[in-house]
């Protein structure tokens, strides 16, 4: 009777663990997915600003509004009444020219279109310029 019991607890405990590892490398629930994404976007983001940072004069770390596109390679941001713009693979600041004198810009929002996408620049509600970029 004990070989017996014996046998049926090695069982149930080599059943157990076999269930265990079956879930464990088939099963991945959403929030596991969500956590890598959320992680892999978190990594990216930590490297865009460290680009950014690295590549900044000095006198323009002082950021009033910024907006990153969707795919974390570029910023485009106000500082010193100025809008300024790095794209990661430039590893490179630039002044952004346009035509239209900006008062103060309080929000930029990123929108992606076909052509890559447009930097928004608001200020209290209102779109006062648009930038497109690739």
């Amino acid at each position: 009777m004990t070989i017996q019991r014996l046998g049926f607890s090695i069982a149930l405990i080599l059943a157990v663990l076999l269930i265990s590892a079956i879930v464990t490398t088939t099963a991945t629930s959403p929030y596991d997915k969500t956590a890598k994404l959320q992680s892999d976007e978190s990594e990216k983001r930590k490297a865009l600003w460290k680009a950014l940072m690295e590549a900044c004069p000095p006198e323009f770390r002082e950021i009033d509004a910024y907006a990153e596109n969707t795919d974390l390679t570029q910023v485009c941001f106000r500082s010193r009444n100025r809008t300024l713009f790095l794209d990661i693979r430039r590893q490179k600041v630039e002044e952004l020219q346009h035509a239209k004198a900006l008062r103060h810009i309080n929000r930029i929002t990123f929108r992606e279109n076909g052509n890559g996408g447009v930097f928004i620049l608001w200020r209290s509600g209102q779109q006062e310029l648009s930038i497109g970029v690739d």
